[in-house]
């Protein structure tokens, strides 16, 4: 890890457990991003040990989104929007039954499919913010159907 470091003040890393890291900031060096997400690297700002961040932060904004631009996992929209280098992207609709949701408390990825018919994680059964599905606009394609 000695080629991880944060970019600018106010963004550290946090190491959850061995195979799971919060990121809250940039990283420097040669690292593989694709092995990084695969562990469950969450990139984010002020990013605590179950995903909430600076902007989304009451009790059950407990999940992370995998952003199908970049692979990468972000609480939200606007952590992406001010630490990656490019515009998100939305999932579309033919690869919602990919992993793409993370329970920030158990660690379960859910597919964009099974989160958006579930208000709770079927590992742990944490709740999840209801008022996410409020702007899924700026995460997957609206051209689905919710029942």
């Amino acid at each position: 890890m000695s080629m991880c470091r944060p970019s600018y003040p106010g963004h550290a890393i946090v190491v959850h457990t061995p195979c799971f890291l919060r990121f809250n900031g940039s990283v420097h060096g040669t690292e593989d991003w694709r092995t990084m997400v695969a562990q469950h690297y969450v990139f984010g700002i002020d990013v605590d040990e179950q995903t909430r961040c600076a902007h989304y932060h009451q009790s059950f904004d407990v999940i992370a989104i995998k952003h199908v631009c970049c692979e990468r996992y972000y609480p939200c929209h606007l952590c992406h929007e001010v630490l990656a280098d490019h515009p998100a992207e939305v999932w579309p609709v033919e690869r919602f039954q990919e992993l793409a949701v993370l329970c920030g408390v158990c660690e379960l990825e859910l597919t964009v499919t099974d989160y958006l018919a579930t208000n709770t994680c079927p590992g742990c059964r944490a709740e999840f913010n209801p008022d996410c599905k409020l702007h899924r606009e700026n995460y997957f394609a609206t051209n689905y159907d919710l029942r």
